[in-house]
């Protein structure tokens, strides 16, 4: 059994499975966290590979950049390949005053302009986390005594490249901590699928400063997320 877009046999993607944007993060947290790890896809390098973690079975796999392309990872996922977990780790663009690069956000719950929602049935435009996985995240984070941890909301967005900042201004004032592209829908589909998930970001740039971190650093440095996500996933 295999779809279009993952050629893994139904057994070879493990219920628990951590996701990125980027595949090479993927192959990332294979070689430094898990043991015995097999690659299990790489249909258009959308690396996927299963292991044990803390004796736990896991896959970690990449999802691609924005809704379009991550849904369809998160739909197949969930409903071909009996996944019950996912946790998305990535990075966003901070929005809330006071957030450093590196700072890691617990997303509560992703907010969102796009219509994806609605092409999906869904009319809500907020949609929150899992809520044992909220609390599992909270409770290995550390967070009373490690002030780098937050737990906010997220802005979802369709688009990178914008002519303003009319849309983060928007969310900023509704509560978001910062930006990316992918939570909400990894929300929808398990709301759809009636699946667990949560997502867990690094800030790698705060908008409106010029700073930022490397692609390397984004690739290789935001530990502090993915063990947090794991040790979250195999409670």
């Amino acid at each position: 059994m295999s779809t279009p877009h993952i050629n893994a046999n139904l057994g070879d993607i493990a219920p628990l499975v951590i996701m990125s944007g980027d595949p090479l993060r993927a192959k990332y947290i294979s070689e430094k966290y898990l043991q015995n790890a097999k690659q299990v896809n790489k249909v258009r390098n959308m690396f996927a590979y299963t292991g044990e973690y803390k004796g736990k079975r896991i896959t970690v796999m990449g999802h691609g950049m924005g809704m379009g392309s991550a849904c369809i990872y998160f739909h197949e996922l969930y409903n071909v390949y009996n996944v019950d977990k996912i946790i998305r780790v990535g990075s966003c663009g901070a929005l809330k005053d006071g957030l450093k690069l590196f700072d890691t956000i617990i997303v509560n719950s992703a907010m969102t302009d796009s219509n994806i929602g609605k092409l999906l049935g869904i009319k809500q435009k907020k949609l929150p986390s899992d809520q044992n996985l909220l609390i599992s995240a909270i409770k290995v984070s550390d967070i009373e005594n490690d002030k780098t941890v937050k737990v906010g909301d997220i802005y979802t967005s369709d688009v990178y490249y914008t002519p303003n900042n009319v849309a983060n201004d928007k969310f900023r004032k509704k509560g978001a901590y910062g930006v990316e592209m992918e939570s909400f829908g990894l929300f929808a589909t398990a709301l759809l699928a009636k699946k667990q998930a949560l997502a867990i970001m690094t800030v790698s740039n705060i908008i409106g400063d010029p700073r930022e971190t490397t692609s390397e650093e984004r690739e290789k440095g935001f530990n502090k997320m993915i063990e947090i996500a794991l040790d979250t996933i195999v409670i």
